[in-house]
């Protein structure tokens, strides 16, 4: 695989696809993804980049394996394979489409 960004699937690239993927696939992470959403957003907020870096420390805080540098999540990736992920398109990904604002 190339270093430049190319569309995979619809997604910015491979690794953000795969990492959809693997926390739509698995029902406690899909549940913890919604969660996560609520909990910070309402209605009127628009998702920004600054989001996606706080889904970032979200995510690696859970998945990153110091003893062996690796960020682990049905998959194994490196640091630069993580650092290629468009974590606010995956953020986006989970954005309700059937909630009842309050």
């Amino acid at each position: 695989m190339t270093t430049e960004n190319t569309k995979y699937q619809g997604w910015t690239n491979y690794d953000t696809w795969l990492l959809a993927l693997n926390l739509n696939n698995d029902y406690g992470l899909y549940n913890m993804m919604h969660e996560y959403y609520m909990r910070n957003f309402d209605q009127d907020d628009e998702i920004t980049y600054s989001d996606g870096d706080d889904l970032k420390e979200y995510l690696e805080d859970m998945f990153f394996i110091e003893q062996y540098n690796i960020y682990q999540i049905c998959d194994t990736w490196t640091i630069r394979d993580w650092n290629e992920i468009n974590f606010k398109e995956v953020l986006e990904s989970f954005k309700p489409e059937d909630v009842e604002w309050e």
